[in-house]
């Protein structure tokens, strides 16, 4: 909020019922200033605590996505990538995956390839079944 309403922030704070200090706020807006992710990635994100998207955005090991389907190591990067998530937000990879890596998450990212390289539906759907069978068994 206080990115995105600049000087009026104390007032649209106080609108909302949330009681703050002149003080506090531009405590809070010093420490914003050292934010090196741009304010408009921010804005957009605004469930987001900033000094989270901070952190993403600094971190400098990110594995690179696939150029294509067809990439070897196609599964692999989407899991490092949720695993990087999981490592510097825990919390919010908690709270909208709700899960560690499972079966399901690492099946769920084979089938995401086998997708985008255009593997029938009909045959995902096979092997989905099939896999449901073994598990039954």
């Amino acid at each position: 909020m206080i990115l995105k309403h600049g000087d009026e922030t104390l007032n649209r704070i106080k609108q909302v019922g949330i009681e703050i200090t002149e003080k506090e706020l531009k405590e809070i807006q010093s420490q914003l200033k050292n934010l090196k992710v741009p304010v408009d990635i921010c804005v957009k994100n605004p469930y987001w605590d900033p000094f989270t998207i901070d952190n993403l955005y600094r971190y400098k090991k990110w594995e690179i996505l696939p150029n294509n389907p067809f990439d070897k190591e196609f599964t692999h990067k989407f899991q490092s990538i949720l695993s990087t998530i999981k490592e510097i937000t825990p919390f919010y990879y908690n709270k909208i995956i709700k899960k560690s890596f499972t079966t399901e998450i690492n099946q769920s990212l084979s089938y995401l390839g086998d997708w985008s390289r255009e593997i029938p539906l009909k045959n995902i759907l096979i092997t989905v079944l099939h896999q449901l069978d073994q598990e039954i068994i």
